[in-house]
């Protein structure tokens, strides 16, 4: 019974390390989670590392300022930025938001992980405004008193399925990248 409970428990682990996208729980954010992706198993390291390269290339508008750090065949580290739109009593509130991506390459396999994100928060009577790290989750907040803090559970929802929806459609382009042919006859 024990050995089966063990090979259960590793079964279970190791299906968590190959998810192919990011999925937000209560116990699991953005920034902490990362994704294995199964490109191609006829590929090397060094030419996932092409490919990725070329994707960044043609996702990013200035790649060169995107990219900030790299080693050859085995690591990329991008900088991007995006915008969420949250719904508030008041009407939709854009919030830029900042993020740091992490890729790892060996045979067949990429993985990519969000190490780093943050908002931006304008000034306002209430709040001196300006950058600050994010969390994206989706954990019950609660008032002193123990009820549901519904405003900020609301936003924090709103923010946890966009950053899903954000990450899972660069994972996606990421995967459906062939990279590009160079027409050398122009």
């Amino acid at each position: 019974m024990r050995k089966l409970l063990i090979a259960i428990t590793f079964m279970l682990s190791m299906t968590s390390i190959a998810q192919e996208q990011f999925k937000l729980t209560e116990t699991e954010s953005i920034p902490t989670q990362s994704v294995i992706l199964k490109k191609d198993s006829t590929k090397t390291a060094e030419e996932l590392y092409n490919l990725t390269l070329g994707w960044i290339n043609e996702m990013y508008k200035q790649p060169d300022e995107v990219i900030k750090a790299r080693t050859h065949g085995e690591f990329i580290k991008i900088n991007g930025s995006t915008n969420f739109y949250v719904k508030t009593g008041v009407g939709r509130v854009k919030r830029m938001v900042k993020y740091t991506i992490t890729f790892k390459f060996k045979d067949g396999l990429i993985k990519m992980s969000v190490i780093d994100a943050s908002t931006y928060t304008p000034p306002s009577q209430y709040s001196s405004g300006g950058w600050h790290d994010a969390e994206f989750h989706r954990r019950v907040v609660l008032k002193k008193n123990g009820k549901p803090r519904k405003a900020l559970n609301e936003m924090n929802n709103q923010l946890a399925d966009q950053a899903e929806s954000e990450f899972n459609a660069l994972l996606k382009s990421l995967l459906d990248f062939e990279g590009s042919v160079v027409d050398e006859s122009w």
